[in-house]
């Protein structure tokens, strides 16, 4: 046993682990367990086929990854982080600010249709890679999934929803797949401009720091809101270069978009849902063992500040 997280309860419970390999065909596993690195809710019950082979049947939302075996997962995961990585490529080659061909200040991602991040690129801010996920998942609650639909482009700057700094553009396309929504593609990008004081930390309040681009839509099913277009270009002092570098972060997502697609169709998945369990709970169970090999003890460190010339230091006991 051992305490297993499982997304939708948003916590851990207590877990029975099984090996796939050692479990004989015809044996029932009943919920909740974590099988192979899947998990099985409560409630729900999977079976070996009797016939051999590494396929289950399972009763219920289970989420047993039987699938997935280490090879067909470790191509699978490489295969999206390939998507990412060209996404960012696209957004270095077409945007219009150094920002971003650059600065590389941006980040691409992909989740699967609850929100939950399946990889990001290699060159990615760890702040954005934090932040896209909750974004995705502030659209599903505030504007709900059956509002999405095929060639829908979503946008907001919201400091609360997005990366708690309005320069920053979270640009999102909900990806289907025959007609059933699968996985996101979310970007990111510091603008060159979006209004407000030249200085936005000398802000007084989030009024002062620019334009409020709230949780919307820029294209709507593939018809782009003009009113929007000309909203933004009127509030930001670099018109050309923020709507360029806008439309940067759209093509990579409709890049992600075809990419994904066509993986799903060369796989014959349904879905990116169980493909998305396998990595969460094998990323859980490293980690587990990472801290778990960290010996007891008291741990110092010090950061060192140029300007005084003086270092500062803290101790944690774990």
């Amino acid at each position: 046993m051992r305490p297993a997280y499982f997304p939708e309860r948003r916590g851990f419970e207590e877990t029975t682990v099984y090996d796939r390999a050692r479990l004989p065909p015809g044996d029932e596993i009943r919920g909740p367990a974590v099988v192979g690195g899947g998990r099985l809710h409560a409630g729900h019950r999977a079976r070996r086929k009797r016939t051999g082979g590494r396929h289950w049947q399972h009763r219920g939302d289970a989420a047993v990854t039987a699938k997935l075996d280490a090879i067909t997962l470790e191509v699978l995961w490489t295969r999206i982080i390939s998507v990412v990585d060209e996404a960012a490529k696209a957004i270095v080659r077409t945007s219009f600010s150094t920002l971003s061909n650059e600065a590389n200040d941006f980040a691409c991602m992909l989740t699967d249709a609850r929100g939950y991040a399946l990889a990001q690129n290699s060159g990615s801010i760890p702040s954005f890679i934090g932040t896209l996920p909750a974004t995705v998942r502030h659209f599903l609650r505030e504007m709900g999934a059956e509002r999405m639909q095929p060639g829908d482009v979503l946008i907001t700057n919201d400091a609360w929803m997005g990366t708690g700094h309005m320069s920053d553009v979270s640009v999102l396309k909900p990806i289907f797949h025959r007609d059933k929504l699968v996985a996101f593609s979310a970007t990111t990008s510091h603008m060159p401009d979006i209004g407000g004081r030249i200085r936005a930390i000398e802000a007084r309040e989030i009024f002062e720091e620019g334009l409020h681009i709230p949780l919307t839509k820029l294209v709507h099913a593939g018809r782009q809101d003009d009113t929007l277009i000309q909203l933004i270009r009127a509030n930001v002092r670099t018109p050309d270069q923020t709507m360029g570098d806008i439309w940067a972060q759209a093509s990579a997502n409709e890049l992600m978009e075809r990419r994904v697609t066509a993986l799903m169709d060369d796989y014959q998945l349904d879905g990116l849902r169980e493909l998305g369990d396998e990595l969460f709970a094998r990323s859980e169970g490293a980690m587990r063992d990472a801290i778990r090999a960290v010996p007891d003890g008291t741990y110092r460190y010090a950061v060192h500040h140029r300007r005084h010339r003086r270092a500062r230091s803290s101790s944690r006991s774990l």
